[in-house]
């Protein structure tokens, strides 16, 4: 099964029966002191390898629309829209500024340093931009949860001096809560890019770095007890069985495990 590594705590990890390593942050944050800190001569710009980075990315997947933040706590994070075509029918929607800092990571896992996430949402998501094939900047500021998420999840490495790798999961608060209020799913998991993207998509290289990309999907209660219980392998069985569909992410599907809907979680009154 799926192993979550993470940076070494003090004494011996917790470790699920499905063999994932799980750590418990607390109230352990970085100070935005030492953030600013270590931003010093990273800052976000028209630099060259933002430049290099952004013409790597519209040779791969064409012209896209930004969603420009103004607030930036710990890096700032910008999400690049790309618009459904003949070939990809969703939206990919891909994080830049998370990389900008490196994460925590142990030692064999230094090829995760700098990461950037992508996530794919139906082409008919609520509170997206219309306009479709713009590099033009947006302003946004209220859209789907899984925006907001998105951008919480690329300055949580920062803010926790932690890192986000393959197969890491981590739940909406403790206890896990959904999302909203038309969906189960209550954790974000971290998968390997690759589905959803060109065949030839891997990392970028550019300032010297290697970017990597990692896939950003969502769990629910149940699906996540069964990756910690036996591990990330079984989870996956359990999604080729059911049928579930993960690209594009249908927020309103069913649990690969029990098979509830959120309708079937509604409390009676609210059918009437």
């Amino acid at each position: 099964g799926g192993r979550d590594d993470g940076p070494e705590e003090e004494g011996e990890p917790e470790v699920s029966p499905g063999g994932s390593r799980m750590i418990r942050h607390g109230d352990r944050v970085r100070s935005r002191d030492d953030a600013t800190s270590a931003l010093e001569g990273h800052e976000h710009v028209e630099s060259a390898e933002m430049q290099a980075f952004d013409a790597e990315l519209t040779r791969r997947l064409g012209p896209f629309t930004v969603l420009h933040e103004w607030v930036s706590p710990f890096v700032h994070v910008d999400l690049y829209l790309f618009p459904p075509n003949e070939e990809f029918g969703y939206w990919r929607v891909i994080t830049r500024g998370m990389s900008d800092l490196p994460q925590t990571v142990p030692e064999g896992a230094e090829e995760w340093r700098h990461v950037e996430t992508v996530q794919f949402l139906p082409a008919d998501t609520p509170g997206l931009p219309t306009g479709r094939g713009s590099s033009d900047p947006v302003e946004f500021d209220a859209g789907p949860w899984q925006l907001a998420v998105q951008k919480r999840m690329a300055r949580l490495p920062h803010a926790l001096e932690t890192w986000l790798g393959p197969f890491h999961t981590v739940p909406n608060d403790d206890p896990p809560e959904p999302y909203d209020r038309k969906t189960l799913l209550t954790t974000a998991m971290f998968l390997p890019a690759g589905m959803g993207l060109p065949e030839d998509f891997g990392p970028i290289e550019v300032g010297g770095k290697t970017i990597q990309f990692l896939w950003l999907t969502y769990l629910t209660d149940a699906e996540c007890a069964l990756k910690l219980e036996k591990g990330t392998e079984a989870l996956l069985d359990h999604f080729d069985a059911s049928g579930a569909n993960l690209i594009p992410l249908d927020p309103a599907r069913a649990c690969a495990v029990t098979g509830a809907t959120p309708r079937s979680r509604r409390p009676w009154w609210r059918f009437w």
